[in-house]
C-alpha cells in the first residue's frame, strides 16, 4: 500500500511540475528559463520516482514472471507509456528547451518541434492517468486497444497543438523589438507625427532613449509635463507597460 501511495504521489508531483513548466512558457511574453529549468528538473525527479516505485510494485505483483506480465495488458500499456514519456522527456531537454533560451530568426519554423513534442508530452501524461484508472476497460481494450487509443489521442493532440499552440510558441520566440523604438512610438501616439521633433527640441535624442530607456522615460515625462499634464499621464501609462514587459519597471 505504501508503494502505491508513493507511486501516486510521484505522479501528482510530475503533473504539478509539468503545469509549472507550461506556466513558465506561456505566462509572460518571454519564456521564464529559470522556472522552466526548475520545472523540468522536477519532472525528471518525479519520473525517476515513478520508475522506481512502479518497478517495485511490479516486482511484488508478478515476481518478474514474464508469462504473468504478458497476461496483464494494462500493466504492459503503463510500461510502454512510461517508456515513451521518458524518451519524449529526453528529447524535450535536448532539443526543445534550448530553443527557448534565445530568440529565433524563423520563430514559426522553430516552434514546430516544441509544438509536436509538447503535444506528445501533454497527451501522454493524461493518457498515463487514464491507463492508471482503466482497470474496468482493460479486458475489453487489451494492450493493442490501449495503444490504438493512445495513438489516436496523440494525433488529435498534435493537430490541436499545431493549430493553436504553435502560433503562441512562435510569438514567444520572436526577436524582441528594441525598447527605444517602442518608447518613440508611444511619444508619437501622444504627440502625433511631431513627437520626436518635440523631444529633440528638449535635448532628448533617439540615442539617449536607446542607451538608457528607464532614464529616458523620466526625461520624456518631464518634457511632456511642460506640454500638457494629461500628455505625460498618457505617456507614463504606455511607457510603464512597456518597461514592465521588458522587466525594466523595477529599475524605473
Amino acid at each position: 500500500m505504501g508503494l502505491i501511495l508513493a507511486h501516486l504521489l510521484a505522479f501528482a508531483a510530475a503533473f504539478a511540475a509539468v503545469a509549472f513548466g507550461d506556466f513558465a512558457i506561456f505566462y509572460r511574453r518571454r519564456v521564464n528559463i529559470e522556472l522552466l529549468t526548475k520545472a523540468a528538473n522536477g519532472v525528471t525527479l518525479a519520473l525517476i520516482a515513478l520508475w522506481i516505485t512502479g518497478f517495485a510494485v511490479i516486482l511484488l505483483d508478478t515476481r518478474l514472471d514474464l508469462a504473468l506480465l504478458w497476461g496483464k495488458p494494462k500493466l504492459l500499456a503503463k510500461l510502454t507509456i512510461a517508456g515513451l514519456l521518458t524518451i519524449n522527456g529526453i528529447a524535450l531537454h535536448r532539443w526543445v528547451f534550448p530553443l527557448f533560451s534565445q530568440p529565433q530568426d524563423d520563430p514559426h519554423r522553430a516552434a514546430l518541434l516544441p509544438a509536436v513534442l509538447g503535444a506528445i508530452s501533454a497527451t501522454t501524461w493524461v493518457f498515463a492517468a487514464f491507463v492508471g484508472v482503466g482497470k474496468a476497460v482493460a479486458p475489453a481494450l487489451g494492450y493493442s486497444g490501449f495503444m490504438a487509443l493512445y495513438a489516436v489521442s496523440v494525433a488529435i493532440g498534435i493537430v490541436v497543438s499545431l493549430t493553436y499552440i504553435r502560433p503562441r510558441l512562435a510569438a514567444q520566440m520572436l526577436p524582441p523589438e528594441p525598447v527605444h523604438t517602442i518608447l518613440e512610438m508611444h511619444t508619437r501616439q501622444v504627440l502625433g507625427p511631431v513627437g520626436m521633433d518635440y523631444l529633440h527640441s528638449h535635448g532628448i535624442q533617439s540615442a539617449d532613449i536607446a542607451t538608457d530607456p528607464v532614464a529616458a522615460v523620466g526625461r520624456i515625462g518631464e518634457a511632456l509635463e511642460g506640454f500638457a499634464p494629461e500628455a505625460r499621464e498618457q505617456f507614463d501609462r504606455l511607457a510603464h507597460a512597456t518597461l514592465r514587459k521588458h522587466d525594466l519597471l523595477q529599475a524605473a
